[in-house]
């Protein structure tokens, strides 16, 4: 169990990194760190330029809680 914790920690830390959620338009979507939201006319918008930190905070929290408590309760 307290392998299953640190992986959920390590794994899901990475995930969250690399696939955050971004805020366009008032609406809240994920995607990839490096992808373009839009490209218009040669130009693009970029997921990393929208990053909603306060969400990606939420999500890192709640993630590692989870992790650290599997390691916590299988000692």
């Amino acid at each position: 169990m307290k392998q299953f914790g640190l992986i959920i920690c390590l794994l899901g830390t990475l995930m969250v990194v690399l696939y955050p959620p971004y805020s366009v338009l008032g609406g809240t979507h994920w995607g990839f760190v490096w992808q373009d939201i839009v490209s218009v006319f040669g130009h693009g918008v970029s997921v990393l330029d929208n990053i909603d930190y306060k969400l990606l905070v939420v999500e890192l929290v709640l993630i590692n809680t989870l992790g650290v408590g599997l390691v916590w309760i299988s000692r």
